[in-house]
């Protein structure tokens, strides 16, 4: 039984705006990556249990329209982590055990010169951690099954976030707005111990 979740509002690391990218329609998007310290919850034991920290797409409506995005959790997101030389982290990865649920195609709607913040990443309440963790013991990123890292706390080297966001291609949306169709990279965020503190 699990008791008192909590998430965590601790903004840890922003990374730069991308340049606009226009998708058509008029339409032209840009974003940056927003990642916040760890989820928690209380297990039946009374002890708190870490989970994975938060990634947001923070997406800005560059024009006037509404524009509506359609994309495929599983083949349109994408999250990398490299270490300082540019090498994908591997010597971080967790390879743990854990459930998640699988997402399939959205739509999201993006108001007239508007932000909207999209979760990147699964959360505590669609995966279940094998491990009990501190909060102390670092910050733990989940992107998708078999791409998971931990950074640990007393970690003094400095890791890269990567991103990009696609859409799927189609020809109406839902409500019969314009339709962003393009592929969006995310500037790269800087993490490690030194925003964990």
């Amino acid at each position: 039984m699990l008791t008192d979740i909590g998430f965590s509002t601790r903004l840890v690391a922003t990374s730069e705006w991308s340049k606009p990218v226009t998708g058509g329609q008029g339409t032209s998007i840009s974003g940056r990556l927003l990642v916040f310290d760890g989820e928690y919850f209380t297990n039946e034991s009374g002890r708190q249990v870490w989970g994975t920290a938060p990634v947001y797409f923070e997406i800005h409506n560059e024009t006037g329209l509404l524009t509506e995005i359609c994309f495929d959790w599983a083949k349109d997101i994408r999250l990398e982590l490299r270490d300082m030389n540019g090498k994908p982290a591997d010597d971080l990865r967790q390879r743990g055990g854990g459930s998640y649920v699988l997402r399939h195609t959205q739509w999201v709607s993006v108001p007239a010169n508007g932000l909207l913040q999209l979760r990147a990443n699964d959360n505590i309440a669609t995966m279940s951690l094998s491990t009990n963790r501190q909060k102390t013991d670092g910050l733990f990123l989940f992107a998708s099954p078999g791409k998971d890292w931990l950074i640990p706390a007393d970690d003094t080297n400095a890791y890269f976030l990567s991103a990009t966001f696609s859409s799927q291609p189609t020809n109406s949306s839902l409500g019969g707005h314009a339709i962003w169709q393009a592929k969006l990279e995310f500037p790269t965020v800087k993490l490690g111990s030194s925003v964990l503190k």
